[in-house]
């Protein structure tokens, strides 16, 4: 499934800026590419999801949706287990 409406929506608030290590926009593509820069192996451990669950700090909080076991945390969870690992 395509996760991107998601973080965009939920992310980019604060993930837009250049200067972020993960950024999310309106640019699939990008964001596409920074996102795997966030994940990794075994996916649990991703920063995509243990950023906005709160498992690791976040300086944006607990994202809503995404604390563990929640709708758009498994929609990552997912999205990372289907094939968005390198």
């Amino acid at each position: 499934g395509d996760v991107h409406p998601y973080l965009n929506a939920d992310c980019s608030g604060c993930h837009n800026n250049v200067n972020r290590t993960y950024r999310v926009n309106d640019d699939i593509a990008s964001s596409y590419t920074s996102a795997l820069g966030m994940i990794t192996n075994p996916p649990e451990q991703s920063l995509l999801l243990q950023k906005p669950s709160l498992q690791v700090p976040h300086n944006g909080g607990l994202r809503s949706g995404y604390g563990v076991g929640e709708t758009k945390y498994k929609l990552v969870l997912k999205w990372i287990s289907d094939g968005a690992l390198p």
